[in-house]
C-alpha cells in the first residue's frame, strides 16, 4: 500500500480473506453484512416491550405509593360560612329579593368568583362547591358557604385564616370588577350539621332592614316550605330586638336565633324548640346590629305556630353605684339589661356596693340561680361574675340562693359578663345586708346555699347535712333534766312524762314562737304541737277550734289498688278532665282554689282556659247529680318543679267562680304549717286509680 487511507471499522461488517498467495497486491476489504430480517425485527419487539413493562411499573409504582394512598385515605366533609365587603357595589333592595335578578345576578358573578379563588389555589384539590345565599348593607356585603373535603391530616391544615387568604389574594390579584376590603373578610367554621340546617332553610330565604322607631312584622313561611331562614340587619350601634310568641298550643316547630349571619354554634343565641303556653313569648337581643333566624317545621300546620316580630334598640346602661342603709330587710332590686327577656350575649354589669360599716356584709339573693367555682376548662356558659377578684359562674338550678359577701372594705364591686353567645332568660338579684359576726341569728348558714336554716327540725335543708348534725332531740322535745326525748304529741297531753313534768308545764298560756310552736290568729302560740280541731280549746282567741267542718286531711298519690268508697265520702275530690277525659285529680282546699300536681300541667298540655274540674263526681264514666263544674282560670306550678327527678311535684289551680259549700263539695282541712306527723301514722289517699301496676 503506498499511502494509508482512513478507514472506519463498521461493527456490523465481517472481514473476508481469499483463498490465494501473498501478493502485495492484493488487498482485503471490508464487506457489510446485514443480519436476517426476522432477528431485527424480535430485537426491536423486545425493546418496544421492555418499554411498556417499565411504564406499567411505573405507573404502578406511583398508584400503589402516591395515588393509592390519597384515594384510601378517608376524607370528611369541612365547610365554613364567610362574607366579604365589596366597595364598589352598593346595596339596594333588590338585593334583599331573592326572586330579583339583581339577586340572581349578584349571587352568580360573586359565586363564580369565589370558586374560582378556590379552584386556582394551592386548595382546589380540598374544594368541593359553594354559593352566595344571602347580601347585606356596608357597602354590598354577600355572604356565602363553602365546603370542602379533607382527610384527617389535610384537616389541621385547612383554617379559617388561609380561606380567608386564599379568597383575598384573588380578590386584589385576579382581574376582578369587585374591589374588597380585605381586612373586613370575615370567615367562621361550620359544622356538617349547621351547613344543612342552612342549605335546608335558604331557599325560603327573606331580608329586613330593622328600624328603631317601630318593630315590624316577619311573614311567616308558607305552607310549601319546611324550613325558613331570615337575614336581620339594623343601624350600626343598635341592638337587634327578636319578640317571638306563640300561637298555637302543642306544636313542635324550632326556631333558632344567631348572632351574625353566620349560623355557626359559636354564634348560637338559643333554640327554642315546641310551642309552650307557660313562656308564650320570649324577647332576645343580639349584640350588634345583625341577626339570622331559622326555622324548622316540626308537623304541618294551615296556621302560623308563631309571631317573629322585630326592632332596633340601643343598649341600656347596666351599671350603678348602690349604697345600703343599716338594717337587714331587702333593700333593692338588680338585674341584666331588658330582665326579664334575655340577656344579650355581650351584656356587661358592674354594681358598686357601699356598705355603712364593717359589721355589714352583703347578701345578694337570687332565684333559680346560683354561683359556682369555675371549670378551668370550660367558659361560664350562662354568666361570668366577678366578685372581690373571685371569678364565678352562674348556673340555672331549682332553689333559691344566696351570695353572701364578707367584706373587707366599705365598698365592694360585683361584675357581670357574658363570656359566650349562648344567652338565657334575665336574670335578678336582691340586695340586703347582714351582720358578719352573726350571720344568721338563732339559725345555721349553710355554706352550700348561703341560706339561713333551721337546726335539728328533721329536714336536711342543707345538702351538707350541718343543719341536722350533733342534734340531741331532733324533732322531739327535750327534757329539762337529763336526755329524755319526747314526741310532740306527748307535750301538754294532761301526762307528765319528763321526771320534772316541764312536758305539762305552760299548756293553758301563751309561749314564745318556735319551730315547734303552734301559732294562734292573734299572733300568739301555744306549746301543744297540733291543736288544730282536738277539741280543746287551747289558742286564747279559741282559733284553733274554728273552722273544723272541713274533711280529714288526705295527702295525694297515684292510686293503685285501694278499697271503693261512697258517694260523698271524699266531698274535696276533684276530677281535673281535658275535652271530656279524666286526666288527673285534684283536692278542693278553698271556695277557689284546687290543689294538684305540676306534672298534669306541663308545655305539652293544653292553656287553663281548656281545663275543666269537675267536683262531685263519683264514677268516672257516669254522670252523678251531685256534680258540679267549673273552667280553669290560672293554673300556678312550684316553680322548682323538677319533671326529671318530680320534686316539687305540686300545682295549685284557680277556678273560675268560687265553690258553694255543700255536703257533696266542701274543701279538704289543711294542716298547720307546725303540723307533726309521726311515723306510723294512718293516712287515707283518695282518686280514681287502677287495680293493679300497669308494667
Amino acid at each position: 500500500m503506498d499511502e494509508q487511507e482512513a478507514c472506519n471499522f463498521n461493527p456490523a461488517t465481517t472481514i473476508v480473506k481469499t483463498d490465494v498467495s501473498w501478493n502485495s497486491n492484493i488487498h482485503f476489504v471490508a464487506l457489510p453484512f446485514h443480519p436476517p430480517k426476522k432477528k431485527r425485527t424480535m430485537t426491536i419487539v423486545s425493546i418496544i416491550l421492555a418499554a411498556i413493562l417499565l411504564a406499567i411499573v411505573g405507573v404502578a409504582l406511583w398508584y400503589f405509593l402516591i395515588e393509592k394512598p390519597k384515594i384510601d385515605t378517608p376524607k370528611v366533609p369541612m365547610s365554613f360560612v364567610g362574607n366579604l365587603h365589596i366597595l364598589n357595589k352598593d346595596f339596594n333592595s333588590d338585593y334583599g329579593d331573592k326572586a330579583s335578578e339583581v339577586f340572581e345576578s349578584g349571587m352568580k358573578d360573586i359565586g363564580a368568583q369565589v370558586k374560582e379563588a378556590f379552584t386556582s389555589s394551592d386548595i382546589s384539590s380540598e374544594y368541593n362547591e359553594s354559593k352566595v345565599f344571602t347580601f347585606g348593607e356596608g357597602s354590598l356585603v354577600p355572604y356565602f358557604w363553602m365546603d370542602f373535603r379533607v382527610t384527617e391530616k389535610q384537616m389541621k391544615n385547612l383554617t379559617t385564616d388561609l380561606v380567608k387568604s386564599t379568597l383575598n389574594k384573588h380578590f386584589q390579584t385576579e382581574s376582578s370588577d369587585f374591589q374588597i376590603q380585605p381586612a373586613s373578610t370575615s370567615i367562621t367554621k361550620l359544622s356538617w350539621g349547621d351547613l344543612k340546617t342552612l342549605t335546608a332553610a335558604i331557599d325560603c330565604h327573606s331580608y329586613h332592614y330593622v328600624q328603631s322607631d317601630r318593630s315590624i312584622i316577619l311573614n311567616g313561611p308558607d305552607s310549601d316550605s319546611k324550613s325558613c331562614f331570615w337575614h336581620l340587619q339594623g343601624p350600626s350601634g343598635l341592638l337587634i330586638k327578636l319578640r317571638v310568641e306563640w300561637l298555637l298550643v302543642g306544636c313542635r316547630d324550632r326556631i333558632v336565633i344567631y348572632n351574625d349571619i353566620a349560623t355557626a354554634f359559636n354564634t348560637l343565641l338559643t333554640s327554642i324548640y315546641k310551642c309552650s303556653w307557660q313562656e308564650p313569648v320570649v324577647e332576645l337581643f343580639s349584640s350588634a346590629n345583625l341577626m339570622a333566624v331559622i326555622w324548622k317545621q316540626g308537623q304541618y300546620s294551615y296556621y302560623d305556630p308563631f309571631r317573629l316580630s322585630a326592632q332596633a334598640v340601643p343598649m341600656p346602661d347596666c351599671s350603678a353605684n348602690i349604697t345600703l342603709m343599716e338594717g337587714l330587710e331587702i333593700q333593692g332590686n338588680a338585674s341584666t339589661p331588658f330582665f326579664p327577656s334575655y340577656y344579650p350575649p355581650n351584656a356587661e354589669c358592674t354594681w358598686h356596693f357601699t356598705v355603712p360599716s364593717l359589721d355589714y356584709g352583703i347578701t345578694l339573693w337570687f332565684d333559680g340561680y346560683e354561683l359556682d367555682t369555675p371549670s378551668f376548662t370550660k367558659p361560664c356558659r350562662q354568666g361570668q361574675w366577678r366578685i372581690q377578684n373571685r371569678k364565678l359562674c352562674g348556673k340555672r338550678v331549682l332553689q333559691p340562693y344566696a351570695e353572701r359577701i364578707f367584706v373587707v372594705s366599705l365598698t365592694t364591686t360585683v361584675t357581670f359578663t357574658s363570656e359566650v353567645t349562648l344567652t338565657g332568660p334575665g336574670i335578678q338579684f336582691s340586695y340586703s345586708l347582714f351582720n358578719q359576726s352573726d350571720p344568721c341569728p338563732e339559725k345555721v348558714l349553710c355554706s352550700v346555699s348561703g341560706q339561713c336554716v333551721t337546726e335539728c327540725d328533721g329536714l336536711k335543708d342543707c345538702s351538707n347535712g350541718v343543719d341536722e348534725n350533733n342534734c340531741v332531740c331532733p324533732v322531739q322535745f327535750h327534757c329539762a333534766e337529763g336526755n329524755t326525748c319526747l314526741s310532740l304529741l306527748n307535750v301538754c297531753d294532761q301526762n307528765k312524762d319528763c321526771e320534772t313534768g316541764d312536758d305539762e308545764q305552760n299548756c293553758d298560756e301563751a309561749v314564745p314562737c318556735d319551730l315547734f310552736t303552734y301559732m294562734c290568729a292573734d299572733g300568739s302560740c301555744v306549746k301543744k304541737a297540733n291543736p288544730l280541731c282536738d277539741y280543746v280549746t287551747d289558742c286564747p282567741d279559741g282559733t284553733d277550734e274554728k273552722n273544723c267542718d272541713c274533711g280529714l286531711q288526705t295527702p295525694m298519690s297515684r292510686i293503685v289498688g285501694g278499697t271503693n268508697s261512697t258517694e260523698g265520702e271524699w266531698p274535696w275530690q276533684a276530677s281535673i278532665q281535658i275535652s271530656g277525659q279524666h286526666v288527673c285529680g285534684g283536692i278542693l282546699i278553698n271556695q277557689n282554689w284546687i290543689l294538684s300536681a305540676a306534672h298534669c300541667f306541663t308545655s305539652r298540655h293544653t292553656p287553663p282556659d281548656r281545663w275543666t274540674v269537675i267536683l262531685g263526681k263519683f264514677k268516672l264514666n257516669l254522670i252523678s247529680y251531685h256534680e258540679l263544674s267549673f273552667k280553669v282560670q290560672k293554673i300556678i306550678s312550684h316553680r322548682y318543679y323538677d319533671g326529671d327527678t318530680s320534686d316539687h311535684d305540686i300545682a295549685l289551680l284557680l277556678l273560675d267562680q268560687p265553690v258553694p259549700i255543700v255536703p257533696f263539695t266542701y274543701p279538704v282541712c289543711l294542716p298547720a304549717k307546725t303540723q307533726v306527723f309521726e311515723t306510723d301514722t294512718t293516712c287515707w289517699v283518695t282518686g280514681w286509680g287502677t287495680t293493679e301496676e300497669d308494667g
